[in-house]
Order: structure tokens, then C-alpha cells, then sequence
């Protein structure tokens, strides 16, 4: 993609709101969500644009990982749970985007303790996988995909054959936590959330020797 049209639209390569950042590293960074679904929703980004976080390089999949740890320790310290989540688009998906972010491999990460998978599966056939590098497999053989862990560090991948709503995942995940006005970020922004997440948050990763 033009590395011009990044600069004007991909949200992700050039953040416009760099006082959501909580931690850079060589690779990521960890920012929090506009309009968190929940105080604490954060995202861990690849610098590189790139689709997926399953089409990782091997070389960065060691600090992609140790990254997701922390991120998953300090939630479940501070909120008591920790979801992860992503849907991952390619240029032959069924589900089409207007955004060049959208192509841009970002993780939610979101501090709560409810399990989506029985909701998810209302749509999509779960596939259990045991690590990362069998979800990667898995990924390769689909040219749209969902990647869900629970809080309990089950992992499954969905193969994405159908149309789905916008925003599914969000959707899914606010509306079970009773809160259906925080589907769309782009209305609900959250502000406040954020300042309040990053008052308790930023301390927490600052200490945190990550590469």
C-alpha cells in the first residue's frame, strides 16, 4: 500500500492520539481502545503493516507472545479477567473494509472475565488449537479469520464463510456485557475510560522490560 495513503489513513501506522500509547517496543506498541467496550480495552499493534497477527514472522512471534503475558498479567491483576480477540482481514475476504487499519494486525485485549465463545459459535464453527504456532497453521488455510481467547487461556480460531455484521466481535461482546451503546467506536469514543485506564496502566507497563 502507498506509503502516502497510510500517512493520510491508517490509524495504526501513524496513531493520531499518542496519548493512548501505554508501551513501545522494538516491534509493537500497546496502546489503549477508542471507545473501550470496558475501562482497561487495549490493543497491542504491530509497527509493520501487516494483515494478521497470524502472519507473524517467525522472529517476532517470541516477543509477540512474551508482550501478550504481560498484557494478560497486569489486566487480571488490576481487573480480575483478561479476553483476547481478533478478526483477521486479507485482500480476499469475504468481509470487505474501507480502512486501510482495518488490514492492520492489532489484538484486543479486553479486562474481563466473560466468555463469548457460546456466542460466537451462534455464527461461526470453533476450531480449538493449543498454541500459537498451530493457530498460525490453521490461519494460513483461510483467507478471513477469528482468533478468540478465553480467560481461562483457550484458544480457537474461526473460519469466517459468511457475511457478518460490522464490528462483529465488539458487537458480540458489548451486548453480553449489557452495554450495546459501546459497539460503535467510532460514536462512542469513551475518554474517560481511557484517562482512568491509563492512570492505573501506564506505571504498570512502564516497568516492564519488554523487547
Amino acid at each position: 500500500m502507498d506509503l502516502l495513503k497510510l500517512r493520510d489513513k491508517c490509524r495504526f501506522c501513524f496513531p493520531p492520539d499518542k496519548e493512548r500509547i501505554l508501551k513501545k517496543t522494538k516491534k509493537f506498541y500497546m496502546m489503549l481502545s477508542l471507545g473501550p467496550i470496558i475501562e482497561g480495552h487495549m490493543l497491542v499493534i504491530t509497527k509493520k503493516h501487516i494483515p494478521s497477527l497470524q502472519s507473524l514472522p517467525e522472529y517476532s512471534i517470541t516477543d509477540f507472545l512474551a508482550i501478550k503475558d504481560v498484557v494478560r498479567n497486569i489486566l487480571n491483576d488490576e481487573y480480575g479477567g483478561c479476553i483476547f480477540f481478533e478478526h483477521n482481514l486479507s485482500s480476499t475476504s469475504i468481509t470487505k473494509r474501507d480502512t486501510p487499519h482495518d488490514y492492520h494486525a492489532h489484538l484486543h485485549c479486553v479486562p474481563t472475565d466473560v466468555d463469548i465463545l457460546e456466542d460466537i459459535k451462534e455464527f461461526l464453527t470453533p476450531i480449538r488449537v493449543n498454541n500459537w504456532h498451530s493457530l498460525e497453521d490453521r490461519a494460513r488455510r483461510f483467507s478471513e479469520s477469528i482468533y478468540y481467547e478465553n480467560n481461562s487461556k483457550d484458544m480457537y480460531l474461526f473460519s469466517v464463510n459468511k457475511h457478518l455484521r460490522k464490528q462483529f466481535l465488539r458487537y458480540i461482546l458489548a451486548e453480553k456485557l449489557g452495554v450495546p451503546e459501546k459497539v460503535d467506536w467510532t460514536i462512542y469514543l469513551g475518554w474517560e475510560d481511557i484517562f482512568t485506564a491509563k492512570k492505573k496502566l501506564a506505571p504498570l507497563f512502564e516497568k516492564e522490560q519488554l523487547k
